[in-house]
């Protein structure tokens, strides 16, 4: 039997993303998982009571020893939390800010947004590690809609002149909070590099969203409506192979 047909777990799919990309790939992370990917290679968080599993970058052409060096820092990889079944996901530990706080997020191949809560939101739900993202901390930036990166997309400004944005989903939970710019902190045994990544902090959550044992969702498509994703930034900043896949196996 398919993982498709064994599966209870209600889906989701986002029903609105502005702008739309101009290379879209098939839409939903369900899509992407069917079809069987390998290997997450990404970042990799500094809290070590999680279950890791070690993965490997094959960079070609890279040249120098010193991009090799660099590019230990994300070789090593995590286990994902989850399960489609009964869960309808599956989750990496991500590291971020000055405080080093750690966040349970679903990985979803279907979108480029990466949002956890924000530590002044009210309407949000308590989630599995209970960590919120403190946009007033040291090293964290609102992004300002008069000086966001050019292909990130604001639904909303307000007087404060936050980027905001909202996301709905097709089974009725949406998000929707503002952008903030802050420190992503990979680790592996030569120690711990940090690299800028831009997310949402979230002031709204329903449905699942408000539910789930997640924290909140990072997105992997290549789509820049929300400025540089976590990939573009480990290639850009650490001169990693853009590409990654995801590995799914009932036994490990």
């Amino acid at each position: 039997h398919s993982l498709r047909s064994q599966s209870t777990a209600t889906r989701r799919y986002p029903s609105r993303r502005l702008p739309p990309s101009p290379a879209r790939r098939p839409q939903g992370w369900w899509y992407h998982m069917s079809m069987a990917f390998t290997t997450l290679a990404g970042a990799v968080s500094t809290n070590h009571s999680a279950s890791f599993t070690r993965l490997s970058f094959h960079p070609h052409g890279q040249g120098p020893e010193r991009v090799g060096r660099r590019l230990t820092a994300v070789s090593d990889g995590w286990r994902l939390n989850g399960n489609l079944k009964t869960l309808g996901y599956f989750a990496a530990n991500v590291c971020l800010g000055a405080e080093h706080k750690t966040f349970s997020l679903i990985v979803d191949t279907g979108s480029s947004l990466a949002a956890m809560p924000c530590s002044d939101c009210s309407g949000c739900g308590h989630h599995k590690t209970g960590a919120r993202f403190d946009p007033s901390g040291p090293g964290a930036t609102i992004v300002d809609c008069h000086h966001r990166p050019t292909t990130m997309y604001c639904s909303g400004c307000g007087t404060d002149n936050k980027c905001g944005y909202s996301v709905s989903y097709t089974e009725g939970s949406s998000i929707g909070g503002y952008m903030v710019q802050d420190k992503l902190h990979l680790s592996s045994d030569q120690g711990e590099t940090a690299i800028d990544a831009t997310f949402g902090c979230q002031t709204r959550e329903t449905g699942l969203f408000h539910s789930q044992q997640a924290d909140g969702i990072v997105g992997f498509s290549n789509s820049a409506a929300y400025g540089p994703t976590f990939m573009d930034r480990l290639v850009s900043d650490l001169h990693a192979p853009n590409v990654f896949s995801i590995c799914l196996s009932e036994e490990v």
